[in-house]
Protein backbone atom coordinates (compact mmCIF):
# COMPACT_ATOMS: atom_id res chain seq x y z
CA UNK A 1 0.00 0.00 0.00
CA UNK A 2 2.97 2.44 0.39
CA UNK A 3 5.18 1.36 -3.13
CA UNK A 4 6.98 -1.31 -1.13
CA UNK A 5 6.28 -4.24 -3.77
CA UNK A 6 6.20 -2.14 -6.91
CA UNK A 7 9.76 -0.79 -5.93
CA UNK A 8 11.24 -3.98 -5.09
CA UNK A 9 9.72 -5.65 -8.52
CA UNK A 10 11.07 -2.16 -10.43
CA UNK A 11 14.73 -2.44 -8.82
CA UNK A 12 15.09 -6.29 -9.67
CA UNK A 13 13.14 -5.77 -13.12
CA UNK A 14 14.47 -2.33 -14.19
CA UNK A 15 13.12 -2.67 -17.91
CA UNK A 16 9.68 -3.36 -16.56
CA UNK A 17 6.87 -0.97 -18.34
CA UNK A 18 4.72 0.62 -16.20
CA UNK A 19 3.56 0.13 -13.32
CA UNK A 20 -0.06 1.09 -11.57
CA UNK A 21 0.02 1.01 -7.74
CA UNK A 22 -3.50 1.17 -6.37
CA UNK A 23 -4.33 3.05 -2.72
CA UNK A 24 -7.74 4.15 -2.22
CA UNK A 25 -6.82 5.95 1.56
CA UNK A 26 -5.57 9.42 0.93
CA UNK A 27 -3.34 9.70 3.68
CA UNK A 28 -1.80 6.05 2.58
CA UNK A 29 -1.99 7.44 -0.75
CA UNK A 30 0.49 10.43 0.23
CA UNK A 31 2.94 7.60 1.84
CA UNK A 32 2.97 5.89 -1.14
CA UNK A 33 3.48 9.06 -3.76
CA UNK A 34 6.63 10.65 -0.97
CA UNK A 35 8.26 6.75 -1.17
CA UNK A 36 8.28 7.09 -4.93
CA UNK A 37 9.63 10.33 -5.19
CA UNK A 38 12.07 9.42 -2.43
CA UNK A 39 12.96 6.36 -5.03
CA UNK A 40 13.21 8.76 -7.94
CA UNK A 41 10.93 6.61 -10.38
CA UNK A 42 7.16 8.34 -10.91
CA UNK A 43 7.32 7.82 -14.85
CA UNK A 44 7.89 3.90 -14.33
CA UNK A 45 5.43 3.94 -10.93
CA UNK A 46 2.02 5.34 -11.72
CA UNK A 47 0.15 6.11 -8.01
CA UNK A 48 -3.67 5.50 -8.55
CA UNK A 49 -6.07 6.86 -5.77
CA UNK A 50 -8.65 4.33 -6.06
CA UNK A 51 -9.31 0.97 -4.74
CA UNK A 52 -10.46 -1.82 -7.03
CA UNK A 53 -14.15 -4.01 -6.91
CA UNK A 54 -16.37 -5.35 -9.05
CA UNK A 55 -18.65 -1.38 -9.11
CA UNK A 56 -17.42 1.96 -9.86
CA UNK A 57 -18.23 4.26 -7.43
CA UNK A 58 -17.26 5.88 -4.32
CA UNK A 59 -17.66 3.64 -1.62
CA UNK A 60 -16.78 3.52 2.55
CA UNK A 61 -13.80 2.01 3.32
CA UNK A 62 -12.77 1.21 7.31
CA UNK A 63 -9.52 1.83 8.38
CA UNK A 64 -8.61 0.57 11.41
CA UNK A 65 -5.73 1.09 14.11
CA UNK A 66 -3.31 -1.54 11.80
CA UNK A 67 -3.43 0.68 8.58
CA UNK A 68 -2.25 -1.76 6.02
CA UNK A 69 -6.04 -3.86 7.13
CA UNK A 70 -7.95 -0.85 5.62
CA UNK A 71 -10.64 -2.74 4.22
CA UNK A 72 -13.90 -2.08 1.99
CA UNK A 73 -15.29 -4.49 5.25
CA UNK A 74 -14.84 -3.54 8.40
CA UNK A 75 -12.15 -5.87 10.02
CA UNK A 76 -12.89 -5.73 13.82
CA UNK A 77 -10.24 -8.36 14.78
CA UNK A 78 -8.88 -6.89 17.87
CA UNK A 79 -5.43 -7.11 16.62
CA UNK A 80 -6.22 -5.09 13.63
CA UNK A 81 -7.88 -2.47 16.14
CA UNK A 82 -4.62 -1.23 17.67
CA UNK A 83 -3.43 2.21 16.98
CA UNK A 84 0.13 2.59 16.28
CA UNK A 85 1.91 5.78 17.16
CA UNK A 86 5.16 5.75 15.19
CA UNK A 87 5.31 2.31 15.20
CA UNK A 88 4.34 1.50 18.54
CA UNK A 89 1.22 0.39 20.31
CA UNK A 90 -0.48 3.41 21.98
CA UNK A 91 -3.35 1.00 24.28
CA UNK A 92 -6.23 2.60 21.77
CA UNK A 93 -8.50 0.99 19.64
CA UNK A 94 -9.23 2.67 16.46
CA UNK A 95 -11.38 2.20 12.94
CA UNK A 96 -12.26 4.93 10.91
CA UNK A 97 -14.47 5.02 8.09
CA UNK A 98 -13.49 6.18 4.85
CA UNK A 99 -14.61 7.64 1.06
CA UNK A 100 -12.95 6.40 -1.17
CA UNK A 101 -13.49 5.77 -5.62
CA UNK A 102 -13.31 2.38 -6.58
CA UNK A 103 -12.30 1.41 -10.11
CA UNK A 104 -13.30 -2.01 -12.05
CA UNK A 105 -9.87 -3.47 -13.35
CA UNK A 106 -12.01 -3.75 -17.04
CA UNK A 107 -13.11 -0.05 -16.51
CA UNK A 108 -9.16 1.30 -15.83
CA UNK A 109 -7.66 -0.65 -18.36
CA UNK A 110 -10.14 0.31 -20.94
CA UNK A 111 -9.99 4.05 -20.33
CA UNK A 112 -6.60 4.27 -20.58
CA UNK A 113 -5.63 1.98 -23.42
CA UNK A 114 -3.78 -0.13 -21.42
CA UNK A 115 -2.79 -3.00 -24.45
CA UNK A 116 -0.84 -5.26 -21.94
CA UNK A 117 -1.56 -6.46 -18.79
CA UNK A 118 1.49 -8.69 -17.01
CA UNK A 119 0.97 -9.51 -13.80
CA UNK A 120 -1.42 -8.73 -11.34
CA UNK A 121 -0.94 -8.40 -7.47
CA UNK A 122 -3.98 -8.43 -5.04
CA UNK A 123 -3.66 -7.78 -1.88
CA UNK A 124 -7.25 -6.26 -0.23
CA UNK A 125 -7.84 -7.76 2.67
CA UNK A 126 -10.75 -10.24 1.48
CA UNK A 127 -12.02 -8.12 -1.89
CA UNK A 128 -10.30 -9.99 -3.79
CA UNK A 129 -13.08 -12.09 -5.48
CA UNK A 130 -14.81 -8.55 -6.60
CA UNK A 131 -11.55 -7.85 -7.68
CA UNK A 132 -11.37 -10.62 -10.01
CA UNK A 133 -14.79 -10.38 -11.31
CA UNK A 134 -14.05 -6.70 -12.32
CA UNK A 135 -11.05 -7.69 -14.46
CA UNK A 136 -13.15 -10.61 -16.15
CA UNK A 137 -12.42 -9.30 -19.68
CA UNK A 138 -8.52 -8.61 -18.41
CA UNK A 139 -7.81 -11.93 -17.20
CA UNK A 140 -9.85 -13.86 -20.24
CA UNK A 141 -7.37 -11.26 -22.77
CA UNK A 142 -4.15 -10.54 -21.72
CA UNK A 143 -3.79 -13.73 -19.27
CA UNK A 144 -1.82 -12.14 -16.41
CA UNK A 145 -0.20 -13.78 -13.78
CA UNK A 146 -2.15 -13.18 -10.75
CA UNK A 147 -0.64 -13.11 -7.61
CA UNK A 148 -3.12 -13.07 -4.66
CA UNK A 149 -3.53 -13.23 -1.00
CA UNK A 150 -6.14 -15.27 -0.05
CA UNK A 151 -7.50 -15.52 3.29
CA UNK A 152 -10.62 -17.22 4.96
CA UNK A 153 -11.24 -14.76 7.49
CA UNK A 154 -10.95 -11.99 5.70
CA UNK A 155 -13.23 -13.72 3.00
CA UNK A 156 -15.61 -14.07 5.68
CA UNK A 157 -16.27 -10.62 5.92
CA UNK A 158 -17.17 -10.98 2.29
CA UNK A 159 -19.41 -13.69 2.55
CA UNK A 160 -17.50 -15.84 0.41
CA UNK A 161 -15.17 -18.64 1.05
CA UNK A 162 -11.46 -18.58 -1.06
CA UNK A 163 -12.47 -22.04 -3.13
CA UNK A 164 -14.78 -19.89 -4.93
CA UNK A 165 -11.78 -17.56 -6.22
CA UNK A 166 -10.55 -20.51 -6.65
CA UNK A 167 -13.00 -22.13 -8.81
CA UNK A 168 -13.90 -18.73 -10.99
CA UNK A 169 -9.87 -18.81 -11.64
CA UNK A 170 -10.47 -22.56 -13.04
CA UNK A 171 -13.25 -21.60 -14.90
CA UNK A 172 -11.01 -18.78 -16.47
CA UNK A 173 -8.24 -21.33 -17.76
CA UNK A 174 -6.20 -20.40 -15.11
CA UNK A 175 -4.01 -22.92 -12.26
CA UNK A 176 -3.60 -22.09 -9.25
CA UNK A 177 -0.21 -22.30 -7.12
CA UNK A 178 0.92 -21.99 -3.65
CA UNK A 179 4.45 -21.74 -2.08
CA UNK A 180 5.53 -24.77 0.12
CA UNK A 181 9.29 -25.02 0.92
CA UNK A 182 10.11 -22.18 -1.36
CA UNK A 183 9.14 -24.08 -4.28
CA UNK A 184 5.37 -23.52 -6.21
CA UNK A 185 3.12 -26.59 -5.86
CA UNK A 186 -0.19 -27.29 -7.27
CA UNK A 187 -3.45 -25.87 -4.89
Amino acid sequence: NVGVVSLSLLHRQPRLGRIYAFEPLPPTFAHLRHNLALNGTPEKIVPVNAGMGSELGSFDFYLPGADEAASLQPNLDAFYLQESVDGRYSGKQKMEKIACRVETLDHFVSERGIQRVDLMKIDVEGNEKFVLEGGADVLEKYRPLVYAELLRKHAKRFGYHPNEVLRMMEGLGYRCFTFTEGHLCPF
